[in-house]
């Protein structure tokens, strides 16, 4: 199973909003889940994708969408917007609630969120400008992670600490890259590796 989680620092955590852009720039988790869930006519099955958003008024909220328990999903933009404005109008979040097939909202930060995956043997990668190329590393675990910032990056105190668990700091390329499609490379590299292509 592969594992994205996008940190969004100014995401807002209800769904009363119109334009997603003017939201804390939501825009860039839509343009993120369509990244990692999306092949053409089909949705990833093997691909589960976590958005942490740390705006107002009720931070920190996790969603999840699972790629093997999505029903009915549809990737364009306008369909996510009101899909994501749905599932952060739910009121009470304090416990994990499944909102539609396969779309998950709670309260909790993203430190909680890397040490659950950790802790099922998920290996967790934090993907940054500077890092390794993922093609000089050996990816052999079974269930991966990668953890991205979005326009802004990952806090500093979080970035840390998800380091004490990280198997490495990995990179896409030399140039700085939308996170959407750093999320796009990550998943053409995964399909490469797992279709034998070198």
């Amino acid at each position: 199973m592969r594992h994205f989680i996008l940190f969004s620092r100014t995401g807002w955590t209800r769904g009363n909003f119109i334009d997603p852009k003017k939201a804390g720039r939501l825009d860039i988790v839509i343009h993120c889940l369509q990244a990692a869930l999306s092949l053409s006519g089909r949705i990833r099955k093997d691909v589960v994708f976590h958005a942490i958003l740390g705006g107002p008024p009720r931070p920190p909220v996790h969603l999840e969408f699972v790629g093997s328990k999505l029903k009915d999903f549809r990737s364009d933009e306008k369909e996510l917007t009101k899909l994501l404005r749905k599932v952060l109008n739910v009121k009470k979040i304090s416990e994990r609630i499944e909102v539609v097939d396969g779309v998950f909202v709670e309260k909790k930060s993203l430190q909680k969120v890397v040490v659950e995956l950790f802790n099922k043997g998920v290996g967790i990668f934090v993907l940054r400008e500077d890092g390794i190329s993922m093609r000089k590393i050996k990816l052999e675990e079974r269930d991966k992670c990668f953890v991205l910032g979005d326009f802004i990056g990952l806090p500093k105190k979080d970035e840390n600490f998800i380091l004490r668990y990280a198997k490495n700091v990995v990179s896409v390329g030399p140039l700085p890259y939308f996170a959407s499609h750093t999320i796009v490379v990550v998943n053409n590299e995964l399909d490469n590796l797992e279709y034998g292509i070198t």
